[in-house]
């Protein structure tokens, strides 16, 4: 585990040096795909999609 946070440090410190933001953009499109992958879109509407925005914007 502490190898672990030294690394992430390290990440963090250097973030241009380790490459820490194509990383992250790398683990964001993994989520992604994986998360649509796994919901199914079909049942996505504009009617659906202003509900969640409407949610989002009261909470």
């Amino acid at each position: 585990m502490s190898e672990f946070g030294r690394e992430l440090a390290y990440k963090l410190y250097d973030s241009e040096g380790y490459n820490l933001e194509q990383e992250l953009d790398d683990e964001l499109k993994n989520y992604l795909i994986t998360f649509a992958d796994v919901f199914d879109l079909s049942y996505v509407s504009m009617h659906t999609v202003r509900e969640v925005l409407e949610v989002i914007k009261t909470n």
